[in-house]
């Protein structure tokens, strides 16, 4: 995704992480949290926590 950034072929990213170049602006997103719901047989029903990057895959 950073190199997409790099070269321009996108507009943003969202990643759970700031990044550091000179070129590229980051900038907190979020200040709270946020629900995910889904089915209780999903596979993500067992988890405690679920990073945003992983739904973006």
């Amino acid at each position: 995704m950073e190199k997409a950034l790099d070269d321009e072929n996108v507009h943003f990213i969202v990643t759970d992480y700031p990044i550091k170049k000179d070129h590229i602006l980051s900038m907190g997103l979020f200040m709270g949290q946020l629900y995910l719901s889904v089915p209780l047989t999903h596979p993500y029903a067992t988890r405690k926590e679920i990073k945003l990057a992983e739904l973006l895959i």
